[in-house]
């Protein structure tokens, strides 16, 4: 689906990068990856998630291209496989890799459709996650400003009763020496 970001399937870390891939015509589970180190991966989606079916050293340069002949009714079998050396291998791949397993297409679509729904559930919990922690912040932020005008006003209100008190003080002097200079 192009909604998908995340892969459905991910291979393990490999010295050698892959090069091409492409799907069994006839095998909606089945896809094939050609590596830079002659190596032709097959995956069987199907029976494993995690691991290849099937590996073979091919050429010792580079693989560029793979192809595999046939349509969804028939075909299949045959793999071209081509190196970076102009060469193209034709394999031969078992029946199990080349023909339709029992509920294959509907198994196969299960699981896309459960990955999809999955990368919709997390994209909806990030989504919430990421209000949340808005909101959160919006009220820390609120927060720190009522605390910053509390602690203003606080300041402010022993800044106006230092300033009464001395008025205060200076008045109390004032009138002092207004008797001092009255007697």
């Amino acid at each position: 689906s192009e909604d998908i970001k995340t892969p459905i399937v991910s291979t393990r870390y490999h010295d050698a990068y892959a090069t091409s891939g492409c799907w069994s015509p006839t095998r909606p589970g089945v896809f094939y990856v050609t590596r830079v180190d002659g190596f032709v991966d097959i995956w069987d989606l199907y029976h494993s998630h995690g691991e290849v079916a099937y590996s073979h050293k091919v050429s010792d340069a580079a693989l560029s291209a793979v192809s595999i002949q046939g349509n969804p009714q028939k075909g299949g079998k045959l793999v071209a496989v081509g190196d970076v050396n102009g060469t193209v291998s034709l394999l031969e791949v078992c029946d199990s890799l080349s023909k339709l397993q029992q509920n294959e297409k509907a198994s196969v679509g299960n699981m896309f459709e459960r990955e999809a729904r999955r990368e919709k559930s997390v994209e909806i919990r990030e989504r919430e996650e990421k209000r949340s922690k808005a909101v959160e912040t919006s009220r820390l932020s609120k927060e720190r400003e009522l605390l910053q005008f509390d602690k203003e006003e606080k300041q402010d209100l022993l800044l106006k009763a230092e300033e009464q008190f001395y008025a205060m003080i200076r008045e109390a002097e004032a009138k002092e020496e207004a008797k001092v200079s009255e007697s």
